[in-house]
C-alpha cells in the first residue's frame, strides 16, 4: 500500500506577460545603464523567456541581452562572455544583474568606441508581469504525482522548477 502525504502537492502554473517599459539602449554604454536601473522583473524576463521559447533546443545567445550585443551590435567576443553566464549559479536576480553590470563595465573601460545602432535596432527593456494560478491538481502520493505529470503543460514545470524558487521566492505549498 502507497504511503498518503498528510498535506498533497499542489501544482500550479503560470503566465508572463511581457510589458514594454519604454527603456531602450542604441549602444553598449545606454545597455549598461537601463541595466544598472532594471528591477528584477525587467532582468528576469531577458534572462528566463528563452527558457520557455526554446526548450527543444538551445539558442546561440541564452539571453536577450547577448542575443543583442552579438547580432545587433556585432561584439561577438563580449555576447559570448555574456552568454556565459550561468543564471544557475546565482541565488537572487540582483547577484545575476551585479556579475552582467561587472562584465560589461569591465568591456567598456577598455573599449569606449562600440557601435550605435538605429533606432528600429535598438534594445527594448520590457518586464514579466507574471500570474500564478493553481491547475486545481493536488498529489497525495506518488502515483498520483507520476499521473499528474504526464498531464501538464511545460508552463507548470517551469513554475515549479525554475520561477517559485528563483524569482517569487513562492510562499505557496508546492
Amino acid at each position: 500500500m502507497e504511503t498518503k502525504a498528510k498535506y498533497p502537492f499542489k501544482f500550479y502554473t503560470r503566465l508572463t506577460l511581457p510589458q514594454l517599459t519604454g527603456i531602450y539602449a542604441l549602444n553598449l554604454k545606454e545597455l549598461l545603464a537601463g541595466i544598472k536601473n532594471a528591477d528584477d522583473s525587467i532582468i528576469y524576463y531577458h534572462t528566463h523567456h528563452y527558457l520557455i521559447q526554446h526548450h527543444y533546443v538551445v539558442p546561440d545567445a541564452p539571453n536577450d541581452f547577448a542575443h543583442w550585443i552579438i547580432h545587433t551590435l556585432g561584439e561577438k567576443l563580449l555576447g559570448e562572455e555574456i552568454s556565459s553566464i550561468d543564471i544557475f549559479d546565482y541565488n537572487s536576480m540582483s547577484d545575476y544583474k551585479l556579475e552582467l553590470i561587472k562584465r560589461l563595465s569591465n568591456f567598456i573601460s577598455k573599449d569606449t568606441k562600440t557601435r550605435k545602432v538605429e533606432t528600429n535596432e535598438r534594445f527594448n527593456f520590457m518586464k514579466a508581469a507574471t500570474f500564478v494560478m493553481s491547475t486545481g491538481k493536488e498529489a497525495y502520493t506518488l502515483k498520483d504525482f507520476r499521473d499528474i505529470l504526464k498531464n501538464i503543460t511545460i508552463f507548470s514545470l517551469y513554475y515549479h522548477y525554475f520561477e517559485a524558487h528563483f524569482r517569487l521566492a513562492s510562499k505557496l505549498e508546492i
